[in-house]
């Protein structure tokens, strides 16, 4: 029986992605890091960017006082 040019052709390729397979991996690993450490950045500092440049056109943020809130009955203590 003659060989099978296509099956060889399949079996190269086959072959040539198992060695690039874990460089593969590698770099889309390395890609999903950096996407997520820029992501965790902006969720931790976009917020308070964003709060200071409020406070700086003149709109500060009102901190209500937990203690300072008026009571039910104002006559008791």
């Amino acid at each position: 029986m003659k060989p099978n040019n296509f099956k060889s052709l399949e079996h190269e390729y086959e072959n040539e992605f198992d060695t690039k397979r874990e460089q593969l991996k590698t770099k889309v690993d390395g890609s999903i890091g950096l996407i997520k450490f820029i992501g965790n950045i902006f969720e931790l500092y976009l917020p308070q960017v964003l709060g200071v440049f409020g406070y700086m056109s003149g709109n500060p943020r009102k901190k209500e006082n937990p203690d300072a809130k008026k009571k039910k009955y104002p006559n008791t203590k």
